[in-house]
């Protein structure tokens, strides 16, 4: 919020706290229960300070698609229709080749030069891109963890970026379970490690 502040997305006079929940581990797959759990929690501590307009007025509630759920008056959907969850988002191609580059990690892995770094970012065209997303997706789909009722479809799909450009994005990566999705990712790639996480979760 903060960041899409400060760059002028959002009115500056807006102001926004946030305050978790609770959750799980991050290093596990939560099961389709505790996810219902967790959206259940956000949508009970919504209902207890709004109190049908007596509480707190200014509070609403954030959950997860979990491809399935969707809004209601005061409890709004992350990424609703368009990613499972908002670890889909954290671990999206492109926020992982943009880390290559600020870390000078792995730069050809991802069709980069060693010459290049972060300042290249502005200057990628769009078939650029999608070549990343093309080279980074394979390997994350061999890591996958797959379970019943997954989206396994390779076919892709538009996603429209935040500087108006437009790519394509496999199916499968956009509609899995976003634990499992991390999961793959940090499988596939030694910088996302323990060690690492926080910095590059910091970073995105």
């Amino acid at each position: 919020f903060d960041k899409l502040k400060d760059k002028g997305y959002l009115a500056s006079d807006q102001l926004l706290l946030f305050v978790s929940s609770g959750g799980t581990d991050n290093a596990n797959s939560p099961t389709p229960e505790l996810e219902d759990a967790g959206c259940a929690k956000v949508k009970n501590y919504v209902k207890l300070l709004f109190d049908d307009g007596k509480g707190n007025r200014q509070i609403f509630g954030i959950i997860d698609w979990d491809y399935k759920r969707s809004d209601s008056e005061r409890v709004l959907v992350f990424g609703n229709k368009t990613r499972y969850s908002i670890e889909n988002f954290i671990y999206d191609p492109l926020f992982i080749a943009f880390y290559a580059l600020l870390e000078a990690k792995e730069k050809s892995r991802f069709g980069f030069d060693e010459k290049d770094d972060f300042h290249i970012i502005n200057t990628l065209t769009p078939d650029k891109l999608q070549s990343i997303i093309d080279a980074i997706t394979p390997g994350i789909y061999r890591k996958m963890t797959w379970k019943d009722g997954d989206v396994k479809d390779v076919s892709k799909m538009p996603v429209n970026l935040i500087n108006g450009m437009t790519v394509q994005m496999p199916k499968w990566f956009l509609f899995c379970q976003g634990h499992r999705v991390e999961k793959a990712c940090r499988a596939e790639f030694g910088m996302l490690n323990a060690d690492k996480i926080r910095v590059f979760i910091k970073r995105v």
